[in-house]
């Protein structure tokens, strides 16, 4: 039996998630207990004097190892004070240590969208005349806390323009923190914030950083997932890293589930063990005796090294056949889904056939979601090419009009592995298996990339229609 000490000892010990704000209940707090975790809560809304202290906070737990997440609750009340000028020379430490945490700040939807109205306390009811003070847009309101005029109650407008440079500061401040790579998450509820927390804290326990979602049919599907086990495999027997990789299907699709441990944790460490996987099989196929001893080098004998790289140089080539295969059927039957005269005489490819066909060049098959134009030379194409001849590239996934503007924007980011994620968070949101709990966070990820306009240099809210994007994912959340 544990003596006082030692329980104190261990509590001391465990990985630490600070919740920022005024939100906590006795649930949250027991979903984090339960998953492994130690809470401490702070207020944000609160002296200057006490930001140091939350700052040294989570610099103190970070060296120290401990600091799992930090979650940030920012209502428009606390994003108001957050701004005034008591807070100007230690806001930026604060971003700053949020950037280096895994962190992610809620804030009201409309607040993304650039619109800060005041609570109806604060303002004069004018009545249905004008409808001004009654569509008030705050479902979670903050109570103890009020912005009072001391002239009395306002007008709306009149609100808006009293508190113009602080709503205007308020505005830029959430783009600074989109500029730092915060996960900046809206929400509507306060039950967003806690569905978002609650799989943010089981993932971290679990070890998963990252989710590809594939339609079933999808060009290349069937040799991705061939290829993913066999990197897996690699890891754990080569590399001796704790990785797996989960598949979890619907009837439309599956999403593959990435866990690891240590250096294998990451989707940085996910990219530079594809490359020594890639640079491994190279030089088992160019050299294996040369690969056998890379293998002897980190511990094996030289009977279990050279047959291991057999093992892996003999499986990659059976992959290398089977992408050649996939595409020459697909390719096949698109030309019998096509009108005859159209194909006569063209020489051009229908299909994207890797170049170099290394792991690393078949995971693009992720990023095969967008609609397809097919190309045939002398000027002619088919955009889509019609339902059948989609499915036979894209899989069991159709695509609105709405899809299509989504996946051009996600397009525009520069980090290939983010507009992967956002890609498939996108198809698990379209999937009608997927749990309701998982659609509303998915779409949640998706609202955040649309209102990060500082973080993915994407055109003015107003330019790309965010208002009717946002509809769009929230009719796919369903009831």
């Amino acid at each position: 039996m544990q003596t006082a000490d030692e329980q104190t000892l261990e509590e001391e010990v465990r990985p630490v998630v600070v919740v920022i704000g005024n939100f906590s209940h006795e649930g949250l707090t027991a979903k984090i207990e339960a998953v492994g975790f130690r809470v401490i809560n702070r207020n944000l809304r609160s002296t200057a004097k006490n930001w140091l202290k939350i700052i040294e906070l989570l610099r103190d737990q970070s060296s120290q190892g401990l600091l799992a997440a930090v979650f940030v609750y920012m209502p428009t009340t606390t994003l108001l004070q957050s701004v005034e000028n008591e807070y100007d020379e230690i806001r930026s430490q604060l971003v700053a240590e949020l950037a280096e945490s895994s962190s992610i700040v809620f804030v009201h939807e409309e607040n993304l969208q650039g619109s800060v109205e005041p609570f109806p306390w604060e303002v004069r009811d004018l009545g249905d005349e004008n409808g001004d003070g009654s569509d008030i847009p705050w479902p979670t309101l903050d109570l103890d806390y009020g912005f009072r005029s001391e002239h009395g109650l306002l007008t709306t407008e009149e609100w808006k323009e009293k508190h113009k440079d602080g709503i205007d500061r308020a505005i830029s401040f959430l783009a600074d923190l989109s500029k730092a790579n915060i996960d900046v998450a809206p929400f509507r509820k306060r039950s967003d914030v806690t569905i978002r927390i609650f799989e943010a804290l089981e993932e971290s326990q679990a070890g998963i950083f990252l989710r590809l979602y594939v339609p079933h049919g999808r060009y290349q599907s069937e040799q991705f997932e061939d290829f993913l086990t066999l990197f897996s495999r690699y890891l754990r027997e080569v590399e001796k890293k704790e990785f797996s990789i989960d598949a979890n299907r619907t009837s439309r699709g599956t999403t593959y589930v990435f866990k690891g441990r240590g250096d294998a944790s990451s989707v940085d460490d996910l990219q530079a063990a594809v490359k020594r996987f890639d640079d491994f099989l190279h030089v088992s196929e160019m050299d294996p005796i040369a690969a056998g001893r890379l293998l002897e080098g980190s511990g094996l004998d030289s009977t279990s090294a050279q047959f291991l790289v057999a093992k892996y140089s003999r499986q990659m080539k059976r992959l290398k056949l089977d992408i050649k295969h996939e595409y020459e059927r697909k390719r096949l039957l698109l030309g019998q889904a096509l009108e005859v005269d159209v194909l006569d005489g063209c020489e051009r490819e229908l299909l994207p056939l890797p170049e170099d066909l290394s792991p690393s060049s078949i995971f693009s098959v992720i990023g095969n979601s967008a609609p397809v134009t097919i190309n045939f030379g002398n000027g002619l194409e088919i955009a889509s090419g019609g339902a059948s001849i989609q499915k036979l590239i894209l899989g069991d996934v159709v695509y609105t009009e709405e899809d299509k503007r989504l996946i051009d924007l996600i397009s525009t980011i520069g980090d290939q592995v983010e507009s992967l994620k956002l890609r498939s968070e996108l198809e698990r949101l379209k999937d009608s298996a997927t749990p309701p709990d998982e659609k509303r966070t998915a779409a949640q990820k998706l609202k955040s990339f649309l209102y990060a306009s500082g973080k993915f240099a994407i055109k003015k809210i107003d330019e790309v229609g965010t208002k009717v994007l946002v509809s769009y994912l929230e009719k796919l959340c369903g009831p």
